[in-house]
């Protein structure tokens, strides 16, 4: 039986009002939509059921697409789209169809609700494509998201080395005007705006893009001045940023249409020096960007740092944390290179930073290294030294001037306790959910229970709270863990209640 009889049987059997619109003509300007919201209440019979079946679902799409067809430009046939082939695990068409219900919502509210899910499926193709490649074997490097629960793996590939110029170039004190115009024009539905040297641009509104500058750039950026670089940047700073890899990707195409961006994990960070120009995912915190600006901060006080020193330093903010005041670097996911490979000596570190390129192992004990000289003070002295000596630069040398506590023995026991302090942060934060899964449940508990949460992706005791409410009303076990029956039951029934709108 093809699938067109298919559908008739199933509608059928929903019921003698289902014959009708079945047959009726689309051409029929009052049919149409008649016969597509019968669909339409079909499609959601089937969908509030908990146990139905694949067959069922996919039946389901059948009508849910036949309604979308009569009625092309609804949002809800959109988003029943999207929500069926996301309990299919149909990660692409869902992503796909709940693309379309984000553009054609007709609120915040319904927007909000879209978009949530996008990001989740997002999440999801991901996840699927790293399960993939994990299976073509061991020639994968690792490679994780901030938060250190959630890992992936990913294949290594080189940032393109951009030569074509996207951007003017304007120095800081002339008008960044030039800059904002050739953005907004590469960039459809991007905007931009003027802060302080910096040009913050992004598909945002232009006060949640100010936000951007006051949480993850301005403290951050005083900070690196005041420690490495007391000389500002001469030229304006571009950073284009968003929540999610996807949009970044696609932005950065078509500024550089002649080289290649891949994605191949949960977040994105390119610097392209000849347009000053940093692309940063922000989704997951600032981390990414941080490492970025980082390197054009770099770039621009000394550009003849040693290409293992600016990486080193890139990486040491990626995860940091303000205590009294003060940034701190912390350990991070690099941790896991350092776990699972053999010890390396500051000996072996000196004879190692010669070689044009590091592996991820070899990287994550210079951002060791890096930890170990800001722990006592010195990194700062230390890349000044770089500046100094220039091609006379020696780790080894700068270590052994340095003196106590550079020793051997030391920075052994360094390593050490950084490792116990990476394993015991990985036990205590294994249920703990990263920013985008907070921010899908805090977002699907105010849409079940008009819990009143904010929905900013940070993980407290109101939204515990909450989640627990949420199992005891709908039968599950109330212990505030996410299991797969939390997770089924959230999903479902955030989708009833956003597709009764």
């Amino acid at each position: 039986m093809n699938r067109k009889a298919l559908v008739l049987v199933f509608a059928a059997g929903l019921g003698a009002a289902a014959v009708g619109p079945l047959s009726a003509q689309p051409g029929s300007e009052t049919a149409a939509p008649d016969s597509a919201a019968i669909y339409y209440r079909q499609v959601y019979e089937i969908y509030a059921n908990r146990d139905a079946t694949q067959e069922q679902l996919s039946l389901a799409i059948a009508l849910a697409e036949r309604a979308q067809s009569l009625t092309p430009d609804n949002y809800d046939y959109a988003f029943t789209l999207g929500a069926l082939h996301y309990r299919l695990r149909q990660w692409q068409e869902a992503a796909r169809w709940y693309g379309k219900a984000v553009d054609l919502a007709p609120d915040s509210t319904a927007r909000k609700n879209a978009e949530v899910y996008r990001k989740r499926t997002r999440e999801k193709i991901l996840q699927a494509q790293i399960a993939a490649r994990e299976a073509e074997g061991p020639s994968l490097s690792y490679s994780v998201s901030f938060s250190l629960k959630s890992a992936y793996l990913a294949k290594k590939a080189d940032k393109p080395h951009i030569e074509d110029k996207a951007l003017p170039t304007i120095p800081v004190g002339q008008s960044p005007q030039p800059i904002i115009q050739a953005i907004e024009q590469a960039l459809p539905g991007y905007r931009a705006l003027a802060q302080d040297g910096f040009v913050i641009a992004g598909t945002d509104s232009p006060e949640t893009l100010q936000r951007h500058y006051q949480r993850g750039v301005v403290d951050f950026y005083n900070v690196f001045r005041s420690r490495y670089f007391p000389e500002p940047p001469q030229n304006h700073l571009v950073l284009l940023l968003a929540d999610d890899p996807y949009p970044l990707v696609q932005a950065a195409r078509r500024l550089y249409p002649n080289y290649e961006f891949h994605l191949d994990a949960p977040f994105v960070g390119y610097f392209i020096p000849i347009d000053n120009l940093i692309i940063a995912t922000i989704g997951g915190g600032y981390g990414t960007l941080l490492h970025e600006m980082m390197h054009a901060m770099i770039a621009s006080d000394f550009p003849g740092c040693p290409g293992w020193l600016e990486e080193g330093m890139a990486t040491l903010y990626e995860r940091s944390a303000w205590e009294a005041s003060q940034l701190e670097p912390l350990p991070n996911w690099r941790m896991h290179f350092v776990e699972n490979s053999r010890f390396r000596s500051l000996a072996e570190l000196d004879t190692l930073v010669q070689h044009p390129k590091l592996e991820n192992d070899e990287l994550a004990y210079v951002r060791l290294l890096m930890l170990f000289l800001h722990e006592h003070g010195r990194l700062a002295d230390f890349y000044n030294q770089a500046k100094i000596r220039g091609s006379d630069f020696s780790l080894a040398a700068v270590l052994a001037d340095f003196g106590a506590p550079f020793t051997e023995k030391n920075w052994q026991d360094f390593v050490q306790q950084t490792l116990e302090e990476y394993r015991l942060e990985l036990l205590l934060d294994q249920n703990k959910l990263t920013p985008k899964e907070a921010l899908f449940v805090q977002r699907a508990l105010n849409l079940i229970l008009d819990a009143g949460l904010s929905e900013d992706g940070i993980w407290g005791p109101a939204s515990q709270a909450k989640l627990e409410a949420f199992q005891r009303r709908f039968g599950l076990t109330p212990d505030g863990v996410l299991g797969p029956k939390t997770w089924s039951s959230l999903e479902r029934e955030f989708t009833l209640r956003a597709l009764k709108r």
